[in-house]
């Protein structure tokens, strides 16, 4: 009796890390739901910005910008270089929107492979924790089922004859 009172504790735990388990699935699998469906927003944003190719302007500001700040330019073509800065930094403020969600989705890729990989760390562990429930529904079972038979199940059967039993089994003979 002690046993099958710690097996139903031990199933009670189970179940609920179990439970545990699921809400949790359920609360990542609702957020990477939810991550899919603004990458596939941003998506179509970011390939428009890789067809302008956005990223050669902030590349060529970026080195207008180095050669401004490292040369000893005069002033002619330092303000030559800076009205050319101007006229970049003008036509990328159109396509900033583009550059930014090129960003937000590298971001929403990792954080959704994160998420993949929590999820499927936690679907290991319910397995894990099934797995056992299933030991032990069959332990409980199988511990009904001898009980009801009039077998007690998980004693140690004494294998020793006593003098005495011997001789009433030799009479029997």
């Amino acid at each position: 009796m002690v046993d099958n009172i710690s097996i139903d504790k031990k199933i009670e735990e189970l179940e609920a890390k179990k439970k545990d388990l699921i809400e949790s699935i359920k609360s990542l699998t609702k957020q990477l739901k939810y991550k899919k469906i603004e990458y596939n927003a941003l998506k179509p944003l970011a390939e428009e910005a890789e067809k302008r190719k956005l990223g050669n302007i902030v590349r060529d500001i970026k080195i207008i910008e180095f050669k401004i700040a490292t040369q000893a330019l005069s002033p002619k073509a330092e303000r030559k270089y800076v009205k050319k800065v101007m006229e970049l930094e003008k036509k990328l403020k159109k396509y900033r929107p583009m550059l930014t969600a090129k960003k937000k989705i590298k971001r929403l890729e990792e954080e959704m492979k994160e998420l993949e990989s929590k999820i499927n760390e936690v679907e290991n562990q319910l397995k894990s924790i099934r797995g056992d429930l299933r030991k032990l529904y069959g332990e409980k079972k199988l511990e009904k089922v001898a009980k009801s038979k009039g077998i007690v199940y998980g004693k140690e059967v004494d294998t020793f004859v006593t003098l005495e039993e011997a001789a009433i089994i030799e009479e029997k003979d």
